[in-house]
């Protein structure tokens, strides 16, 4: 079981579980995570920046520190009818089947891809983000 850290106020609902290769991602009361089994997950557009606060405050814990490592898939990020899919490896925790996605409770995503996906998505809220397509 990992320690689940105190979020900062702009970090919304999120909640992060800090493991020793990976961390889990909550969303908290707004129950509204999707989840894509092993190849990513979505969530509201609107939620956008209260998950790169909560990346950031990954990025900023011993365990994620000690355990980073490359990578183990690619990232894009899509747009589609007020949802962002963010498009890398996880696990899923708790989810039920809705239409093409899952919700669900949480989803695993190790160390290696928060580098990536912060700065996909900090590109993506400054307007940078080229691979952004909507209606996908």
């Amino acid at each position: 079981m990992g320690a689940i850290q105190e979020m900062p106020p702009e970090a919304g609902s999120w909640q992060v579980e800090i493991r020793r290769e990976s961390f889990y991602l909550h969303r908290g009361e707004a129950d509204d995570l999707g989840a894509y089994p092993g190849i990513g997950f979505s969530c509201p557009e609107h939620a956008l920046p209260s998950l790169v606060a909560s990346l950031k405050l990954v990025a900023g814990t011993r365990a994620y520190q000690e355990n980073q490592r490359r990578p183990s898939g690619s990232c894009a990020i899509t747009l589609d009818s007020g949802r962002a899919c963010l498009h890398i490896p996880v696990i899923t925790y708790g989810a039920h089947r809705e239409g093409q996605w899952q919700r669900a409770s949480v989803v695993e995503i190790r160390y290696g891809e928060v580098p990536t996906l912060l700065e996909r998505l900090e590109s993506l809220l400054d307007g940078t983000y080229g691979r952004g397509v909507r209606g996908l």
